[in-house]
């Protein structure tokens, strides 16, 4: 039992789950805070604790789950190279897991068991793409927030702060500020539809 797999049950479900490890007070809690108490009843009753926390890397490879925040505490959980290799881990990365207390020889608590990353399966974190090898979409239309000759405040919105789309996306960027140029020259932005002129006296 991990705690996706809790996550995907129904409220009932849940409290069913946790009355079998004794929790009480369960009504007024959530599906997510009730899946946790279970996570963490789980834990304890195998002599471990349940944590959660930021990862933070350190330059050989393995790295530290920060419970308070991103500064060092004793509360932080060690996470070894392997487990890091694994599941694919990066830094800033919200692991949920099981964690053991620390042995004779240690001084953190050790991570044992990664149960979500993210809010997702750690199996299916894995696959997650990397941001610099995203491909960009630009949008190839103007929106035209003007709306009346006497309303000039979505005018200036459209000179200096252009909002363009494309395929049913918003977005703001340089071709989004090409675009509005285009319309203030009177031509269309590329296939998008050409740009109402306003009278002389309104215009800035």
């Amino acid at each position: 039992m991990n705690l996706t797999e809790l996550e995907t049950k129904t409220k009932q479900e849940l409290v069913d789950v946790a009355k079998e490890f004794d929790i009480a007070s369960v009504n007024g809690l959530s599906k997510h805070d009730l899946a946790m108490r279970i996570m963490q009843a789980e834990a304890e009753r195998e002599g471990n604790r349940f944590s959660a926390g930021i990862l933070d890397m350190a330059n050989d490879g393995y790295g530290f789950l920060r419970t308070q925040g991103m500064r060092p505490s004793i509360s932080d959980v060690y996470v070894s190279q392997t487990q890091i290799r694994r599941f694919a881990l990066r830094v800033g990365d919200y692991v949920v897991g099981i964690v053991r207390p620390p042995k004779d020889s240690e001084k953190y608590f050790g991570l044992v068991r990664v149960d979500a990353v993210n809010g997702l399966d750690p199996e299916g974190a894995k696959r997650r793409p990397y941001f610099e090898q995203l491909t960009p979409i630009f949008p190839d239309e103007m929106v035209n927030l003007e709306e009346g000759v006497n309303n000039l405040s979505t005018r200036v919105i459209d000179l200096i702060a252009p909002v363009g789309r494309r395929r049913g996306t918003d977005a703001r960027g340089r071709d989004c500020a090409r675009a509005g140029e285009e319309a203030r020259r009177g031509r269309a932005p590329r296939d998008g539809p050409a740009r109402r002129d306003h009278p002389p006296d309104a215009r800035l």
